[in-house]
């Protein structure tokens, strides 16, 4: 992952997509973080700037158990422990009902895992996960 950093360098920073300033369907101003300062911490989900491709092969390693290619990056046994849903029952989920992304997902180590069947509002399976980031994509 090449390009993937939680800072990007000068050279690169023509390349950072630009946001809208107004999010077009809420009308609320959309505050992202400057891709050239750091954050106040390492934080993989909201801080994180990688290229398509990078985040690609990123996902593909998780889907294959850690492997990139022949080459085995984590362990499979870490990834099924970051892809299992990590919130008890004591944590309060209610407010994750307001994403249709999210609604019926726990989160793991790096992705929203999908809980139950038939109460996501995007169709799975339980253990079924996903991430598209803390800028509201979705894969």
């Amino acid at each position: 992952m090449v390009d993937t950093a939680f800072v990007v360098p000068a050279p690169k920073a023509a390349r950072v997509a630009k946001p809208l300033p107004v999010d077009p369907e809420t009308g609320q101003i959309q505050n992202f973080r400057n891709p050239n300062k750091s954050p106040k911490f390492d934080c993989g989900g909201g801080c994180a700037y990688s290229t398509a491709l990078d985040y690609l092969r990123f996902a593909e390693m998780l889907r294959n158990k850690g492997k990139v290619g022949q080459r085995q990056i984590l362990g499979r046994k870490t990834v099924e422990f970051m892809t299992s849903d990590q919130l008890g029952p004591e944590v309060n989920i209610e407010k994750l009902r307001a994403y249709p992304n999210i609604n019926g997902y726990g989160f793991g180590l790096s992705v929203a895992v999908r809980r139950f069947t038939g109460v996501a509002a995007v169709m799975g399976s339980p253990g079924d996960f996903h991430w598209g980031g803390g800028q509201g994509a979705f894969f």
